[in-house]
C-alpha cells in the first residue's frame, strides 16, 4: 500500500495461506532490508517492509516488478473506485511493472463489496467483516486473480475487484435484507433463524465428449463357388 510518504508490503500468515492454497507464491522481503527500507515483525511472525525516500521507492519498485498480480490495499476514503490511481500512487509505469502492463491490468483492490453510506457512518468493506467467513468464495476469487482465464468459478471475485475506475464494486445496504423494516419493526426472529448459504465455488464439470459412432463394417461378399466340371464320358 501507499500510506502517506511510506510504500509498504504487508505480509501476514493468513495471506500466505490464501495465496499458497490458490497455487501462487507470496513475495517476501529479503532477510536484509534493501536501501531506503526497514522491516517490522508482526505478531504472527511475518514481516512488513516499509520504504521511504528516493532510494526506498527504487527498492520498492523492484518488488512490484516481481509480481504477476498485485493487491493494492492503499486506503481510499469511501472506497471510491474513481479515486484509485495505482500508477500515480506508486510512481510506476507499465514498462516497470509487468502486472500493470497486462490488458486488463492485473492490479486488484479489496473493495469489491462495500456498504452504503448513511446516517453519518463511513462506508465499510466486506473484506474485513465477511470475507473470512466464506473461505471457499475467498479462495475462488484469489484463484481467478492468479490464473486469469485458466480458472473460472461460479462465485466470481466478490470481495476482490480489478482496479478499473468505476467497475467491479457492489454496494449493499439494509434494503437488501428481507427482514428489514423501514419503521424499525424488523423481523428479529427470522434474522436469528436465517441460515447462511455457504458458497459452493467448484467450477462446473464439462459433460464428457461422446465417443464417435462408427458405421458397422459390412461382411465381405463371399466369392461364388464354381460348378464342378463333369467327368468325360467314354464311348
Amino acid at each position: 500500500c501507499h500510506c502517506g510518504d511510506i510504500w509498504a508490503i504487508n505480509n501476514a500468515h493468513y495471506k500466505d495461506n490464501l495465496v499458497t492454497d490458490a497455487g501462487g507464491e507470496l513475495i517476501f522481503a529479503p532477510a536484509t532490508p534493501p536501501a531506503g527500507c526497514s522491516e517490522t515483525t508482526n505478531t504472527d511472525g511475518y514481516k512488513t517492509l516499509s520504504c521511504t525516500g528516493a532510494d526506498g521507492l527504487v527498492s520498492y519498485k523492484k518488488f512490484l516488478a516481481e509480481a504477476d498480480a498485485i493487491i493494492d490495499e492503499t486506503y481510499i476514503a469511501g472506497y471510491d473506485t474513481t479515486a484509485h490511481d495505482f500508477a500515480g500512487s506508486f510512481q510506476v509505469t507499465a514498462d516497470e511493472v509487468p502486472a500493470l502492463a497486462r490488458n486488463p491490468p492485473n492490479i486488484f483492490r479489496i473493495d469489491g463489496r462495500v456498504s452504503d453510506e448513511r446516517d453519518g457512518w463511513a462506508v465499510g468493506s466486506s473484506w474485513f467483516d465477511h470475507s473470512k467467513a466464506e473461505p471457499q468464495q475467498l479462495l475462488a476469487g484469489m484463484m481467478e486473480m492468479i490464473w486469469v482465464d485458466s480458472f473460472e468459478s461460479p462465485c466470481g471475485l466478490k470481495y476482490f475487484r480489478r482496479a478499473i475506475p468505476g467497475q467491479g464494486q457492489t454496494q449493499v445496504s439494509h434494503d437488501d435484507c428481507p427482514y428489514y423494516d423501514d419503521s424499525g419493526n424488523h423481523d428479529c426472529a427470522a434474522i436469528h433463524e436465517h441460515l447462511h448459504e455457504v458458497p459452493i465455488c467448484t467450477p462446473p464439470t464439462a459433460a464428457p465428449t461422446p465417443a464417435p459412432m462408427l458405421a458397422p463394417t459390412p461382411a465381405p461378399t463371399p466369392a461364388p463357388t464354381p460348378a464342378p466340371t463333369p467327368a468325360p464320358t467314354s464311348a
